[in-house]
């Protein structure tokens, strides 16, 4: 009943801060691709999550919100199952450490505590709080509450670490062995959640090979491990058929087996080389520094704790620990490699968002220790003062808590209640007092940015952004919500990819047809670097901007807009002029009109109520740093606005729209 109450309170916990601070509806970044994928059954970026995206796609059956909220739901719930198997993993862990004598001994249940009245209540506090704080750490939080697939990747990591701490416990061969079995399979199925999963492969040979020799399986236990394992990757299997029926979103159209291991592989984020030591030491410094802002910070020192409590009771598992923190802390540095400490603000903030989510299973780990950490110093507290009441063994005294056969003693049952309660509420507080600054409840700037820029696309316009985290709202409305299917929207960094076009082919095959033979110029020149072969850079380029100035072109000739929502290189937009239409940059053929008449009659109408700019600047909801990137870019719009309807002779306006442009245009902003 112990265990149940805790893991229920676990989840409810978790699960209740999630949903006051939940995104209402799509967000910035990868959210609106993914949201597009799991709706329609199709596939997102490298390496495809399969798993995740046929779990999201379940999610949007739910008859509540939009299809956004509900698949922002599902995040929240996988996340709040991980922090009820981390609070069990670390339950399961302290009554080891309490149990623990000297060479180790094997418990009677691989699942359930030994512990026992006020022993047990401490610990049940602690593992509260363990699950309590993988939830909350800033980074595992903010994922939390969008559509994004580090919920399941840490409930399948706090699975793998239930069963692996349960495998130790195990008390017969044949336990082990159904449990060996089980990891093999979760670890298979994790790679399909997330590749980082791969890490916690040699984490655990490790440790069942070299560290806790006893579980070692044999070669024939080890074969049938391989086969779960591989039975684990079967949802890979959904990339390729669903890749076949030509979904609306296909990213790298992994239907053929080389696109399908370019898929898995993440081919299109490779990096080409390490950067090398002193960038690695940038980026382990970056890591440390996301650590240290995750909780409160005096929170880390328990952990600390924790490590020398294992070293000391369960060496076996604080060699385990140590090892999942450094293949899921450094090594994960190592290994993805992202630039955070160019000299490009814009990039390093990127990469330092894109690499920040890859530690969350690290602090799945220290949450654990943290708690293992706090528990052993209100065990402590518990055990001196009950001492002092004549309730605790002097040997239990002498050891913090612990009497010599491992178990925790206290005399006072309010007392000890007092200190399980503190142990929950302690991070619980802590997470409450942070709410404001993670809460995204109110957090509907993505979905103004949609209404914004489909507000000021005329029919059939060609609207081109070039930052995913710009386009991929843009795609979910048109995927998802079926708004303005007659606005074509070109993503200018995806037109780099041969299957983004092959895509284009299939969904907007007017479009390509006007330009087929600079379509097929670039995909010529582009197809020795996508095979990793020998290429010429310049070649690739030239074709390019060759290409995506012949869509420019044809669109403006069928008496299209064509509208830019960054700033256009002026390769693209060469022989035009730009208007500003407050929310986005519009190419027009020609010079500018001359002349207060002239200039007037050129303009196109435009009235400032139709754009949403909430929250913008009064400061009631938290901005990332793409509405400060929007914003500022809506700022640079309305000051060139401004200067046109001076020109206009339109005074008032002009100044009505400059003071605006502003308030958009602080310090530290920088556009996209």
């Amino acid at each position: 009943m112990a265990l149940v109450c805790t893991l229920a309170g676990t989840l409810a916990a978790s699960l209740l801060l999630y949903l006051v601070t939940l995104a209402p509806t799509v967000t910035f970044e990868d959210s609106g691709e993914l949201i597009a994928a799991a709706y329609t059954l199709g596939v997102p970026h490298e390496p495809g999550y399969p798993l995740w995206t046929m779990i999201a796609h379940l999610f949007t059956w739910l008859p509540v919100g939009d299809v956004a909220y509900r698949v922002n739901l599902m995040s929240a719930v996988c996340s709040s199952l991980a922090a009820a198997l981390i609070a069990w993993t670390t339950l399961l862990v302290i009554d080891g450490v309490a149990a623990a004598r000297p060479g180790g001994r094997l418990t009677a249940s691989a699942w359930r505590p030994e512990l026992e009245g006020q022993a047990l209540w401490l610990a049940c506090g602690a593992a509260a709080a363990a699950g309590i704080l993988a939830a909350t750490a800033r980074t595992t939080w903010s994922q939390s509450i969008i559509a994004e697939v580090y919920g399941l990747n840490a409930a399948l990591v706090g699975l793998l670490a239930l069963h692996t701490v349960a495998w130790t416990r195990s008390a017969t061969p044949k336990g082990r062995v159904r449990l060996f079995y089980a990891i093999c399979f979760v670890l298979g199925l994790g790679l399909t959640s997330h590749d980082t999963f791969i890490l916690l492969l040699p984490v655990l040979a490790l440790y069942g090979f070299l560290i806790a020799r006893r579980l070692r399986p044999t070669w024939r236990q080890l074969a049938a491990g391989i086969g779960l394992f591989f039975a684990g990757l079967l949802p890979y299997l959904y990339l390729p058929l669903a890749a076949r029926r030509h979904p609306v979103m296909n990213w790298g159209n992994p239907g053929t087996a080389t696109t399908f291991w370019r898929t898995i592989t993440r081919r299109q984020y490779a990096s080409g080389g390490h950067s090398g030591l002193t960038a690695t030491l940038h980026e382990l410094s970056t890591s440390v520094t996301m650590l240290w802002h995750q909780w409160f910070p005096g929170l880390l020192a328990l952990a600390v704790v924790g490590l020398v409590v294992l070293y000391r009771r369960w060496r076996g598992w604080f060699w385990f620990s140590v090892a999942f923190l450094a293949f899921m802390g450094p090594l994960v540095t190592i290994v993805t490699d992202f630039p955070v400490a160019t000299t490009d603000r814009l990039v390093n903030a990127d990469d330092r968002a894109l690499v920040s989510v890859f530690y969350i299973p690290s602090y799945l780990m220290i949450a654990t220790l943290v708690a293992l950490g706090g528990w052993w110093l209100v065990t402590f507290v518990a055990g001196r003062l009950g001492a002092a009441q004549g309730g605790l063994a002097k040997d239990g005294a002498a050891h913090g808590g612990l009497a010599q056969d491992g178990a925790p003693r206290a005399g006072r049952p309010l007392l000890v209640l007092a200190l399980a309660a503190a142990l929950v509420a302690v991070p619980f507080g802590l997470a409450c007092a942070s709410v404001g600054g993670v809460s995204m409840h109110d957090y509907r700037f993505a979905d103004a940015y949609i209404r914004n820029v489909f507000s000021v696309a005329r029919p059939h316009a060609l609207v081109m952004v070039d930052r995913d985290q710009f386009g991929f709202p843009l795609m979910y409305a048109q995927m998802v919500e079926h708004q303005r299917p007659d606005v074509v929207v070109l993503d200018q960094e995806l037109l780099r990819r041969s299957w983004y076009l092959q895509d284009l082919a299939y969904q907007r095959p007017a479009l390509i047809a006007a330009s087929r033979p600079q379509v097929d110029a670039f995909l010529v020149a582009v197809k020795p670097f996508e095979a990793g072969q020998s290429y010429h850079g310049n070649v690739i380029e030239t074709a390019y901007y060759a290409m995506l100035t012949s869509f420019v072109e044809r669109s403006e000739t069928a008496g299209h807009d064509v509208d830019f929502t960054y700033r256009p290189d002026q390769r693209l937009v060469q022989g035009y002029a730009g208007e500003s239409v407050v929310v986005a940059l519009r190419a027009r053929r020609g010079a500018l009109a001359r002349g207060a008449a002239g200039m007037a009659a050129w303009l196109t109408p435009v009235d400032l109520a139709q754009f949403d700019f909430s929250h913008l600047t009064d400061g009631t909801v938290p901005l990332d740093r793409n509405v400060l990137m929007v914003r500022s870019w809506y700022g640079e719009l309305l000051a060139a606005r401004a200067q046109l309807l001076e020109k206009a002779g339109d005074s008032a306006q002009a100044a009505r729209l400059a003071g605006l442009a502003r308030r958009f245009l602080v310090a530290g902003d920088t556009a996209p």
